[in-house]
């Protein structure tokens, strides 16, 4: 079966509710439109979210392993540019490989990332995930784009639930924030994004 993006959102408001451990509440939908391989503008005019100041590395995120058992892979993660790695991951925005390193798989291709992006009704915080799909269209990784203060971390979550084709990171940065700027990697900003299940 291949995904569509309508497939996807559904599984992006799952993934965020099993999350954030919050019962559903009403959103306003809001566009972030995409301005490069790692950016996108928000619809409500709050600024552009821009992943750029991130890159330290191809890929600069490396060889994570997931949070959530039973899944025993290894992740990487490249934001705007694409990587090889293995045999499997030509030219990708994100790889999965077996711990010993002998299979490699490609989750999902930088030309295919797309933004999406909803508002709390109630709180005003907005949520901002980037979605990578593979050329196959048969899976597909979700990263949560979360406004934060400090230096960045990165989580990988995994597939969820196990055995799945859905694959989840959480990104968590200055970087995130809308309008953020070109030295959010080395600033501290207040936390202004995230959450909300529309």
């Amino acid at each position: 079966m291949k995904l569509t993006v309508n497939t996807v959102a559904k599984f992006v408001i799952l993934f965020v509710s099993l999350l954030l451990h919050v019962d559903t509440v009403l959103c306003q939908d809001l566009s972030c439109n995409k301005t490069g391989p790692c950016s996108c503008v928000m619809g409500d005019g709050s600024g552009e979210v821009n992943l750029q100041p991130l890159v330290t590395g191809n890929p600069t995120f490396k060889d994570f392993p997931a949070t959530t058992y039973p899944d025993d892979y290894l992740y990487s993660w490249n934001p705007c540019e694409p990587f090889s790695q293995g045999s499997s991951c030509e030219d990708v925005a994100v790889c999965q490989k077996t711990k010993n390193g002998s299979n490699d798989y490609d989750l999902g291709h930088q030309s295919s990332v797309q933004f999406q992006a909803a508002k709390s009704d109630d709180t005003g915080e907005v949520l901002v995930v980037a979605m990578y799909i593979t050329e196959d269209q048969l899976r597909v990784t979700l990263v949560v784009l979360q406004c934060a203060t400090g230096g960045t971390n990165f989580t990988v979550v995994g597939a969820v639930p196990a055995n799945t084709i859905i694959y989840h990171f959480i990104l968590g940065s200055p970087c995130a924030c809308p309008g953020a700027g070109p030295n959010c990697a080395g600033s501290s900003l207040s936390i202004g994004t995230l959450i909300c299940i529309s």
